[in-house]
């Protein structure tokens, strides 16, 4: 079921918030998205799973994070470096690509997160992963793909 607007506007800002900390610890998350963001009981955004984040996190930088921020959330750091990864629905177009990731991707993953509590859908629907990434990195955003999601419409102010 899509979000009120504003409700989604606050979940993303909250994610934002854990993600430009991130950012300034040096680490790329590299996987945002809706079930890696976790709400707590008075609706406060955790952002979890850092399995594929760049350079991977080690105790002390997830330490310093969680001790700061009650927004961001670790069960643990990966023992080795991730290979270049991601969810297929929510990765950035470098990604897809194989070039260097930075703090760009998470900013589009940012992007895919408030699409899809807006929309109740990912921001790119595929029957086959080669359509996939043709929509993600080939394609633009059009009129038409808005129009394809109903809530995204109404809830922006477009009309048909």
């Amino acid at each position: 079921m899509p979000m009120a607007a504003d409700q989604a506007v606050r979940l993303v800002d909250q994610v934002a918030q854990a993600v430009q900390a991130l950012h300034r610890a040096g680490v790329i998350h590299r996987d945002i998205k809706p079930v890696n963001v976790l709400l707590t009981s008075d609706g406060r955004a955790l952002l979890t799973d850092f399995g594929v984040a760049e350079p991977p996190l080690d105790s002390m930088t997830v330490h310093g994070l969680t001790q700061d921020s009650h927004w961001l959330h670790s069960v643990g750091a990966p023992a080795e470096p991730a290979p270049p990864a991601g969810t297929y629905a929510y990765m950035a177009p470098e990604q897809w690509r194989g070039e260097t990731v930075d703090a760009r991707a998470d900013v589009y993953g940012l992007g895919g997160l408030l699409f899809s509590a807006l929309t109740a859908s990912p921001p790119f629907t595929s029957r086959t992963l080669p359509e996939l990434v043709y929509a993600v990195i080939l394609s633009r955003h059009t009129r038409s793909q808005r129009d394809s999601s109903p809530g995204l419409r109404h809830r922006t102010g477009d009309g048909p």
